[in-house]
């Protein structure tokens, strides 16, 4: 993905150039520091949910052929949806514990969430004291 575009519209709006690492980065920041203040409000793994509707609907991966099989959608739940649909008409519902227990390793949380201290040191989000 080129980020060029999004850092020379940085520039323009805040008049301080950006590489797009750093851009990537304060993004990385971002979403790191929002979740560490919203643990530090009580939220936990088990807050981490969709609506059921989106939990337990048939999604196209349930489809054994057809067109959503190589589509985007397929390949973005892949962690979610079994390889093979089982024969039942209603579908399976969606393993999020699976996958948010991959999300929060890519993101550098422990499995309960919460930003690991590394991640923090990583992103310089460690608190003075």
């Amino acid at each position: 993905m080129d980020l060029r575009g999004y850092t020379r519209l940085f520039e323009t709006f805040y008049g301080h150039p950006l590489s797009p690492r750093a851009f990537l980065q304060a993004g990385d920041r971002i979403v790191v520091l929002e979740r560490l203040l919203n643990v530090l409000e009580g939220v936990r793994q088990k807050d981490d949910t969709l609506p059921e509707r989106i939990l337990e609907e048939a999604r196209p991966c349930d489809v054994a052929a057809g067109p959503a099989k190589g589509s985007l959608w397929h390949r973005m739940v892949r962690w979610g949806c079994p390889e093979t649909p089982p024969p039942s008409t209603t579908p399976q519902r969606l393993a999020l514990d699976s996958m948010l227990e991959r999300y929060y390793a890519l993101r550098g949380y422990n499995r309960n969430g919460m930003p690991l201290e590394k991640t923090l040191k990583r992103l310089k989000l460690v608190p003075r004291v």
